[in-house]
């Protein structure tokens, strides 16, 4: 809560910048002030959070509306940004998938040549397509496992934000994504000598901690490929792909994933704990599709056992 007010109190202070005085009066705001802010904030961040940034002042400036009846029309709303500038979500998913055979490569080298830590986070990865953020920053009462149906809980917490509001959700822990959940649990459970007990991997929670880990994975990617489009979020691609070969419908496979589903229904047609249970069938149904088509493939020779 503390930092989110001060994010906030930075945002105000820099509007008061593009402006040129202090307690600007909502009326007062206009689309040259917005586009003055964007620009100045491009300068000096990646696009994505400039886009984050406007996202809550739009926010906030709505419900000062709202709430004193205005007549205005809000200044910050649909800005529009240089093309190619700000991804969409699609887009920041938008990755190339890791081969079967480079996966099984890399995913080798870190179960035998990473410590724990590093070995459970790419496995968690690769068994249930989130964000590297997300399964790093998880609490360990996040990990449900004593439920009908297993699964992650994925939320914010105080050293983790998500990337928007359908990013929180439940993501179904099925076979042996389950096995290695248990197993972080039970490794967690003895760190009460770290100060960040209460988190699943407490090396690697907050903004230095994600880029640590992000690190040490991409070493083990790149000492099995160089090509750049291929990097640890292409777990996310490949859970995506496997998702819709599966014969996964695009509402639920995006809910699964995080990403916001624009039809209104498909957002809210399920309950959380109903939602649950469709989302583990999926995935136990793309499990099984994978393991049947790399039995296919190694029967056809394109994978050395």
């Amino acid at each position: 809560m503390k930092k989110a007010k001060q994010r906030i109190e930075k945002m105000i202070l820099r509007i008061e910048s593009v402006v040129g005085k202090k307690d600007i009066p909502l009326a007062a705001l206009t689309r040259e002030h917005a586009r003055a802010y964007r620009d100045l904030r491009l300068k000096s961040v990646k696009a994505a959070t400039v886009k984050r940034e406007f996202n809550t002042i739009v926010a906030i400036l709505n419900h000062a509306i709202t709430e004193f009846d205005l007549q205005l029309a809000n200044s910050f709303a649909k800005m529009k940004y240089p093309k190619g500038v700000v991804p969409t979500e699609a887009q920041e998913d938008k990755g190339k998938p890791f081969p079967d055979d480079i996966l099984n490569a890399i995913t080798e080298r870190i179960t035998t040549k990473s410590k724990n830590d590093a070995r459970l986070i790419w496995q968690l990865l690769e068994g249930t397509g989130c964000r590297l953020n997300e399964i790093a920053g998880l609490r360990v009462e996040d990990v449900v496992i004593e439920h009908d149906y297993p699964h992650l809980s994925i939320q914010e917490n105080r050293l983790r934000r998500l990337k928007n509001a359908s990013s929180i959700r439940l993501v179904p822990l099925v076979g042996d994504t389950l096995k290695f959940a248990k197993e972080a649990a039970k490794i967690a459970s003895t760190r009460s000598k770290y100060v960040n007990g209460d988190y699943l991997f407490p090396r690697y929670v907050g903004k230095t901690g994600s880029n640590s880990i992000s690190k040490i994975l991409m070493k083990h990617v790149r000492a099995i490929t160089s090509d750049p489009a291929l990097r640890t979020h292409s777990l996310r691609a490949n859970m995506k792909g496997n998702l819709a070969e599966a014969g996964i419908e695009k509402s639920i496979r995006d809910m699964m994933q995080g990403h916001a589903v624009n039809d209104v229904g498909d957002r809210h047609y399920l309950g959380m704990g109903s939602r649950l249970k469709v989302f583990t069938d999926a995935m136990a149904q793309t499990q099984a599709y994978v393991a049947a088509r790399r039995r296919k493939t190694i029967t056809e020779g394109k994978i050395e056992n």
